[in-house]
């Protein structure tokens, strides 16, 4: 579905962002993109969702690849009426709007009818009961929890073919991650929807994808099942420690 080439990318003509990746998401799968502040992943986020030109940087070489059309340098508008839509860091919700007229915001670039629209947001509101409560709230006043609920929410309602979440589980407790987390297995299979998430939390990435990227210094370190992974001696002294890694089953388990 999503293929990205040999990309490199280049802020003002003079720095150097990435230096070479490829990485793939497949048709209803979920992968994850790992590695540490600085070493590139917002600024694959950005070559992918069409953002880097807000941020004076460009692709300068490979390609960019979505259900086989090439998307490389196209805007964020086209790239997102394409059926990819980004849940970005740091749960951007409009606060003065309320609960459910953040979700309306997101069904904007669809043509969907009163009827379909609202079909939508009931969907949306099974699989996030707590949005349905608080549905006539202002999204200012709402928790850090159900404001992230809230953006993927509003992400989906723009019936995308593949979600790109930028650090899912950045200030959110333990429990409400694992909560959303459980969410979005649930969704990736009955939407049949493609998710790659964007972490620094390699436990629980590795725990909700079945594949995963590393990327250090704008390359590529390490890349493989994620089951593989952490069995791999490298990867657990580097990005696991000591500890043992979450079992997947552990989320999927009702």
């Amino acid at each position: 579905m999503l293929e990205i080439q040999n990309v490199e990318v280049v802020y003002k003509n003079v720095i150097l962002g990435v230096k070479g990746i490829s990485l793939k998401v497949s048709e209803n799968s979920i992968v994850a993109l790992l590695g540490a502040n600085g070493a590139g992943k917002t600024t694959t986020i950005r070559a992918i969702t069409g953002l880097l030109k807000f941020n004076h940087g460009n692709i300068t070489r490979g390609k960019i690849y979505f259900k086989g059309k090439e998307i490389t340098n196209r805007s964020a508008q086209a790239i997102a009426g394409a059926g990819i839509m980004q849940v970005p860091e740091g749960r951007r919700v409009f606060h003065q709007l309320t609960t459910e007229e953040n979700l309306l915001v997101g069904s904007s670039s669809n043509s969907l009818n009163k009827k379909e629209r609202k079909k939508l947001i009931e969907k949306i509101y099974g699989y996030f009961p707590r949005l349905f409560e608080r549905r006539n709230v202002n999204a200012g006043y709402l928790s850090g929890g159900e404001q992230q609920m809230l953006v993927i929410g509003r992400a989906l309602m723009a019936q995308p073919k593949l979600l790109v979440i930028d650090e899912l589980s950045l200030g959110l407790a333990p429990i409400i991650i694992w909560d959303l987390v459980k969410k979005l297995v649930d969704i990736n299979k009955e939407e049949n929807l493609s998710i790659l998430l964007v972490e620094q939390n390699a436990r629980l990435a590795l725990a909700f994808a079945q594949y995963a990227y590393i990327i250090e210094n704008g390359l590529i370190a390490i890349e493989g099942p994620s089951d593989g992974l952490v069995n791999n001696n490298v990867f657990k002294e580097a990005y696991l420690g000591e500890a043992t890694p979450v079992n997947k089953s552990d989320i999927l388990r009702g």
